[in-house]
């Protein structure tokens, strides 16, 4: 009888704080990051380039891919669950999908000529790449298993690095169709491939590639060497091409920007310290922290973030599945709750 008062008495309790807590969540437009989000990257560290992960904090380095051939260019899937990749590991550069901790990769793509760059849809459910299969690079969108390919972009130059913005109506791109073989330029277009037009709009040979969306689609993170030619630098824009704030600057390259989930870190690869390592610094430039440490001559770069915790980070626009924290505190309740019922038979 005890235990059935105490069950009464504390169950309303453990369902007003978990719907407080999930209320706060939708009204602040963030989810709480898991304690094992990691940032994935590609490295050479090991002789030829394979898909290695790290803790956020730099802990925790592990090799995911274990193949002679190269594994480059890493993406993860929004809800945490698979990374694409781009492999040369059955001739020529495809692309695989594989659960987070490297097992069972699969081959989505099957074509003579090269695959790469992949990137997902906010709600994992296609996944956007590159190809030069009709001829010059162009960008494709495809199943996440792999079937319909659909070709989105269709010009005499190349177009390249595709990411798919979180509210799922746009995809930026780079692209040298405005300009010479090095005069790259951000791109953005509808998800469908309509109505492209340039951000960037740079005259002469000043690269800007690489682009990547806040988690809240207010914003695009790139690299650039506009304002100095020797090396590239991460910058960030509006979604209309206006207000570029530069956020690094120093004596190496910082490359291949990669935003955080919670839209408050920006992970980049850099050689700022004479070789090629993984840093995040906030998104306003601010606090560079170094990641990783190469050997010499190595490198590690191109890094996504993979969010495998209790909630799935999502931009305000998303909606939010929050099932795995009432699961877990439900797992909880019930925990004390046998325990509590086992204390009461004894004493009975």
């Amino acid at each position: 009888m005890t235990s059935c008062k105490w069950k009464l008495r504390i169950f309303p309790l453990v369902s007003s704080l978990i719907l407080l807590e999930i209320a706060r969540l939708i009204m602040s437009g963030h989810s709480v990051l898991g304690a094992d989000e990691r940032i994935v990257f590609h490295s050479d560290r090991v002789g030829n380039y394979e898909i290695h992960a790290v803790d956020a904090d730099g802990a925790n380095l592990a090799r995911l891919t274990i193949n002679p051939a190269y594994d480059i260019n890493p993406a993860c899937s929004p809800d945490g669950r698979k990374i694409a990749f781009a492999s040369n590991r059955t001739g020529n550069f495809e692309i695989f999908v594989m659960n987070p901790d490297g097992t069972n990769p699969l081959r989505l793509t099957d074509h003579p000529e090269r695959d790469d760059s992949p990137c997902w849809s906010p709600d994992a459910s296609k996944i956007v790449f590159v190809s030069s299969r009709d001829g010059n690079y162009e960008i494709y969108v495809m199943d996440a298993d792999g079937n319909n390919p659909v070709r989105l972009t269709e010009h005499g130059r190349d177009d390249d690095s595709p990411s798919w913005s979180p509210d799922g109506r746009k995809i930026a791109f780079e692209s040298n169709r405005d300009g010479g073989f090095a005069s790259k330029d951000i791109f953005v277009m509808d998800a469908n491939g309509e109505n492209p037009v340039n951000l960037t709009i740079n005259p002469g040979a000043l690269s800007n590639s690489d682009p990547c969306w806040a988690p809240d689609s207010s914003k695009i993170a790139f690299q650039s060497w506009r304002d100095d030619h020797r090396h590239f630098e991460i910058y960030t824009m509006n979604t209309n091409g206006k207000q570029i704030l530069r956020l690094t600057e120093g004596n190496g390259a910082n490359v291949r920007p990669s935003w955080s989930p919670d839209g408050n870190k920006i992970a980049y690869g850099s050689n700022r310290a004479g070789d090629w390592s993984i840093y995040v610094m906030d998104s306003d430039g601010q606090n560079p922290v170094r990641l990783t440490k190469p050997p010499p001559d190595a490198w590690d770069s191109s890094p996504c973030w993979l969010s495998g915790g209790t909630f799935a980070v999502a931009p305000r626009e998303k909606w939010h599945t929050y099932w795995g924290a009432i699961k877990q505190t439900v797992t909880l309740f019930d925990s004390y709750e046998s325990k509590t019922d086992d204390e009461a038979r004894t004493k009975e």
